[in-house]
């Protein structure tokens, strides 16, 4: 377990966190959590941001129906229906399209194949797919979230509310097996 209390400087709300890790038999749950210890509702988002290896020989599925399109700033704007030559939906090589875009509407469910074995990411509480496939790198990031990047400055009803007191989390499973 992994604890942190923050809050004061630029987040106005003072917060605690905490990221737990379980081996199952049957891979890896991480969980992140955050309590607000403030006086007031605080917004909240989590996401955990993983790297994989490989990425000129992984593919991925996923159902990932929207995605946020960026800024000149890199910051997301409008949300649309993920482009065709984006789509995760019947798998594909990662490094197919460079992207570092929030997608929403996943169904918590992304399978990562390589040749000689795949990982499960399952995660029933985030809506929220963050993809990461840098052109010319050998990794790639798919990344869990509650809300899509950058809400609090477009719309803060799009991250959890926490009353005082009270505490939000996520978990996030990886099971790994055969190709």
């Amino acid at each position: 377990m992994v604890n942190f209390e923050g809050g004061g400087n630029q987040w106005p709300w003072r917060y605690g966190s905490e990221q737990n890790f379980e081996l199952t038999p049957d891979g890896l749950s991480v969980e992140l959590s955050i309590e607000n210890l403030d006086s007031t509702p605080m917004p909240a988002m989590l996401g955990l941001h993983p790297y994989f290896p490989d990425a000129a020989h992984a593919r991925m599925e996923a159902q990932l129906p929207r995605v946020w399109l960026a800024d000149d700033a890199a910051l997301p704007v409008d949300e649309t229906a993920t482009p065709a030559d984006w789509s995760f939906a019947s798998g594909r090589a990662v490094q197919a399209v460079a992207l570092d875009h929030g997608f929403s509407g996943w169904d918590g469910l992304a399978r990562l194949r390589w040749p000689d074995h795949t990982v499960t990411v399952r995660s029933p509480d985030c809506r929220f797919l963050h993809v990461y496939t840098p052109a010319g790198r050998d990794f790639f990031c798919v990344e869990p979230q509650t809300a899509a990047p950058g809400a609090l400055t477009r719309n803060p009803c799009e991250a959890a509310i926490v009353a005082p007191g009270e505490r939000v989390a996520i978990r996030i499973h990886f099971s790994s097996g055969a190709g």
